[in-house]
């Protein structure tokens, strides 16, 4: 062997896989179409009218039809009659808006008034007539000393005495008024004598009523009078109970009807009936309105003022 064969790098066969020059590309020989390069054939793969397995006495499918994705079923069209075997699914109805429910309003406004009429037609219906309560009786006093006055007064076995009264008028003009009372009461209760002149008034106790035997007695103080007309009341018991009995009936209902009004203006919002709500928000300002306006009315027709 030489030193030059020697002393050379063996020169490999092969070359890297990247080491592509342009001899290597001339050199490389044209490839022949095979079956796997030809365009891909469509397969018939199922239909979206019917089932997607085929029959089993149904022919194969021809992979070189020209045509393969004609089915012979029905297709999917924009008719939703023509779908068969699929499912139907209801579009669900849109929302119309509504307008102002002015029905609602005119009930709000108008409700507050129909129940305030209620409320009195109901107190109305428990409260006893106060005319039934009370009678009245006048009795004359005639004085033989005209200063010194007694009576016996008739009460009825289910009234008491309630107040009695007189008054009388001198010549120069000094008015007299004697005034008693005893409501329920076994106690002896004074008399008292009202003295009023030009110049002012003056009180004092002249005299004492005795439930016990319904006596009236007393003695004027500083005037002479000869006769009085005395007017007694006295009060069923009752009839005053059943008449007090419907008044805090209406008084209770009547505490009633602000908490209802705040309560179904709040329940209107809250279920969404706003024009009712509405209504009743315009029915308290409203109402400042109506009342001196009928009270107006009222005086025009009853006094004829033009």
């Amino acid at each position: 062997m030489s030193e030059e064969e020697a002393g050379s790098p063996p020169v490999p066969d092969d070359k890297p896989f990247f080491a592509i020059d342009v001899g290597d590309l001339s050199e490389e020989p044209e490839a022949s179409p095979t079956a796997s390069d030809a365009p891909p054939t469509p397969m018939m793969m199922g239909s979206l009218s019917g089932s997607i397995f085929p029959a089993e006495d149904s022919a194969p499918v021809d992979q070189t039809n020209p045509r393969p994705w004609t089915p012979t079923g029905p297709q999917l069209t924009g008719d939703v009659s023509e779908f068969s075997g699929q499912a139907m699914y209801a579009v669900p109805p849109m929302d119309k808006k509504e307008g102002f429910r002015w029905r609602q309003f005119f009930l709000g406004l108008f409700v507050p008034y129909i129940a305030l009429t209620l409320l009195f037609v109901v107190e109305g219906a428990f409260q006893e007539d106060w005319d039934d309560v009370y009678r009245g009786e006048d009795i004359i006093l005639d004085s033989e000393d005209n200063r010194t006055f007694e009576t016996t007064l008739s009460p009825r076995s289910n009234e008491v005495l309630g107040d009695f009264w007189a008054n009388h008028y001198t010549d120069d003009g000094v008015e007299i008024a004697i005034r008693g009372w005893s409501w329920e009461s076994e106690a002896p209760s004074s008399i008292t004598q009202y003295t009023y002149t030009n110049t002012g008034s003056n009180e004092s106790e002249i005299g004492t009523y005795y439930p016990s035997n319904n006596t009236v007695y007393f003695v004027l103080e500083n005037v002479e009078i000869n006769r009085l007309y005395l007017y007694v009341e006295y009060a069923d018991v009752d009839a005053y109970n059943g008449a007090e009995s419907g008044t805090d009936i209406g008084e209770f209902l009547f505490c009633l009807l602000p908490i209802a009004y705040v309560a179904g203006t709040i329940a209107a919002f809250v279920k969404g009936n706003n024009a009712l709500a509405y209504g009743l928000l315009t029915a308290l300002p409203l109402g400042f309105v109506i009342f001196p306006l009928l009270f107006f009315l009222l005086l025009v027709f009853a006094f004829g003022i033009y």
